[in-house]
This record gives structure tokens, C-alpha cells and sequence, in this order.
């Protein structure tokens, strides 16, 4: 059973009486798709091993008026009965907002991990760029022979930085006997602006990795994403037909 906890729930009125906060966290994971938690108290108790004294506390909290609630449905009231002819089982007030302010805090946290991975790789591609530019004698420890089994090698680099990634060992094996590390910083510039301009990749239209190695495309001339007010090649043809069957 897994509930999403949110975390303005302990910046809420609610927080004030802690047994109706752990009492409220419980609900939340108890609950089904709707909200509703259709359990005595000793059942909440005995799934969740919390004192029997603290959820009927924590019960009662729930269910009182509270003026300061940020939601005024039910008078600010977190739980109500979901049958007026018995004194247990509950429907949670505002679940679905719940629910939706948990999936954006999901959504925030997973933006998080994204942004930090890609300022991760974008630092790891410029780190590469800039041990591509080092000469043997500033870059003491560097040996003579290219390593490409280290991760600051100019295969790896590459790897790194290229949106596509399949068939590594021949790829590996391209770079490797078209000996491409001095090339390195020209092939990384290349693909870094055809991430930004190149109306092809935007379209998802990326060679593979050894395919763009063997023909040399870090020297091709790149195909530049065009105006948004610009015709699409299906509208230019289709004038052009207009134009010959005047």
C-alpha cells in the first residue's frame, strides 16, 4: 500500500496536533482511488500498529470545523463520515486535490532529478572539451597513448555527448581506427550545435553513432531549423502543382 505524502501538509493547520497529522498520513495511505478509508479505528490501528488511543484522537481532530483551512468545504472539516448511520468510516475531504497536489510535487521533484542530470552531462561534455584542448605538456597526467577504457577518454567523450546511443563496441571500434581523438573538439562542437539548429535531430532524424563517424558528418553542413512562419515542404509542393496546372 503507498500513499503520496505531500509537503505542504506539514505547513497546514493541520500540523498543530500531531496526532491528527499521523492520524491523517495513515487515511492517505489507506485510502482507495476515491478517498475512502471504510475501516473501524481498531482496524486502522492494527494495520498501521499505531496506539488505538492516538488514531481516535487523531479521528475526532480530523473531523472538527477548523477555521483556518485553506479548503472552507465541510467547514474546513479533513474527514467526514461516509454513512451518517454509523460512527466509522470516513471519505477524505479534498481528495482528489490531494492527489493532484501530490502528482505536481512528483512532477517538481522529477523536473529536479532531469535538470541536475543534464547540467551533470553538460558539465561532463564540457570537461572533455576542455581536456581535448590541453596539450601532453600541460595535462601531466595524461599518458602518450590515448586510453579509450577511461571515462575521460575521446571515445568516451563523444559517447557522452551523442543523442544517440546504440552498437557502442562498433562504434568504439570506428573511432578507434579512424583515430578521431584529435578531432575530438571539433566533433563535440558539432554535435552541441546541431542539438540547438538542426532541424533533422529536432525531428528525431539522428544517425547512428558509428554511421555518423564513417561519414564524416561533423563536416557536413548543417540543415538549419527554418521560421515558424516559413512553408512546410508539403504546402511548397502543393502550390507548386497549383502553379502547373494553371
Amino acid at each position: 500500500m503507498y500513499g503520496k505524502i505531500f509537503e505542504s501538509i506539514y505547513d497546514g493547520t493541520i500540523s498543530v496536533n500531531w496526532k491528527g497529522l499521523v492520524t491523517f498520513q495513515q487515511l492517505i495511505v489507506l485510502c482507495d482511488a476515491d478517498g475512502v478509508v471504510d475501516m473501524t479505528p481498531p482496524a486502522i490501528s492494527r494495520r498501521t500498529n499505531i496506539p488505538i488511543d492516538i488514531i481516535e484522537e487523531g479521528l475526532t481532530f480530523l473531523a472538527q470545523p477548523d477555521k483556518y483551512s485553506r479548503s472552507k468545504e465541510y467547514e474546513g472539516r479533513r474527514i467526514i463520515l461516509i454513512d451518517s448511520e454509523r460512527e466509522w468510516g470516513w471519505q477524505i475531504v479534498n481528495h482528489k486535490y490531494y492527489r493532484n497536489l501530490a502528482s505536481r510535487e512528483d512532477k517538481k521533484e522529477k523536473d529536479r532529478v532531469r535538470i541536475a542530470e543534464k547540467r551533470s552531462e553538460n558539465n561532463d561534455v564540457a570537461s572533455c572539451r576542455n581536456k581535448s584542448q590541453m596539450s601532453p605538456i600541460q595535462d601531466t597526467n595524461t599518458n602518450t597513448k590515448a586510453n579509450t577504457d577511461t571515462p575521460t577518454s575521446g571515445f568516451e567523450c563523444f559517447w557522452l555527448a551523442y543523442p544517440k546511443k546504440n552498437k557502442q563496441p562498433e562504434t568504439k571500434d570506428m573511432w578507434n581506427g579512424m583515430m578521431l581523438d584529435s578531432s575530438l573538439d571539433l566533433i563535440l562542437e558539432n554535435i552541441e550545435k546541431r542539438k540547438e539548429v538542426d532541424s533533422g535531430w529536432k525531428r528525431g532524424y539522428v544517425s547512428n553513432p558509428a554511421n555518423y563517424l564513417r561519414n564524416r558528418e561533423w563536416e557536413d553542413e548543417i540543415s538549419l531549423e527554418k521560421n515558424a512562419d516559413s512553408k512546410s515542404v508539403v504546402q511548397e509542393v502543393a502550390d507548386a502543382f497549383a502553379r502547373h496546372n494553371k
